[in-house]
């Protein structure tokens, strides 16, 4: 459950893992993907069986119609790929086109939602994330939501306690949060069937200050 506060400050970020990215690059990495969208052929590789819309209906609140909306995705079809704990949730839907489109909700906030194209089969992993603290500076809480391209094989999740397999749902879908410093989530690496591993993106999340 999420930890009440106060006053919460929530850093948002979304971000797509490639063979050879450059560790670091996950915010540029999706600006670009966001540019490329609406102009480069559709995905070959996001596909699911029957192009079915990954995930479990949902009922689209107000906020979450409104930027499906906006984003020329139909709100009546969205689902939810991946649930973390806190309530930070994966969306997909598809535009008029038949593009996939993601994007992450909380109770409160609805990121834009951007769609996959071809130019997003370089890449093994969609990521969300949201890490905040009682005040500025302060990190005490983050969470992670994605799906692993449907060749994926499985999706490790590094934090300073250690390393650990995320549960991949029918979707490929995964989730994570933690609420103390060595649960924070630091890293997320993905491997291909075979166990070789395909990218690891830092999630840049930091430990409270003291």
């Amino acid at each position: 459950m999420r930890r009440m506060q106060a006053k919460v400050f929530p850093r948002r970020k979304w971000f797509m893992i490639a063979v050879a990215v450059l560790v670091g690059a996950g915010a540029m990495t999706g600006f670009a993907l966001a540019s490329w969208s609406g102009s480069a052929p559709p995905s070959t590789l996001w596909t699911w069986t029957n192009r079915v819309v990954p995930g479990t209906p949902i009922a689209a609140s107000a906020n979450v119609g409104n930027a499906a909306s906006q984003a020329g995705v139909d709100p009546s079809v969205l689902r939810a790929a991946a649930v973390a704990s806190d309530g930070l949730t994966l969306l997909f839907g598809r535009n008029s086109n038949g593009d996939l489109c993601s994007a992450d909700a909380s109770s409160a906030v609805v990121s834009g939602f951007n769609c996959l194209s071809n130019w997003s089969d370089k890449f093994a992993l969609l990521l969300y994330s949201t890490d905040g603290g009682s005040r500025r500076g302060v990190v005490d809480h983050a969470s992670v939501v994605g799906v692993a391209r449907p060749d994926v094989g499985r999706v490790t999740l590094t934090t300073a306690s250690g390393a650990e397999d995320l549960p991949l749902n029918q979707w490929n879908g995964f989730a994570y949060a933690g609420s103390s410093a060595s649960d924070l989530p630091l890293s997320i690496t993905a491997y291909d069937a075979n166990g070789q591993s395909l990218e690891t993106e830092q999630i840049e999340s930091a430990p409270a200050s003291h």
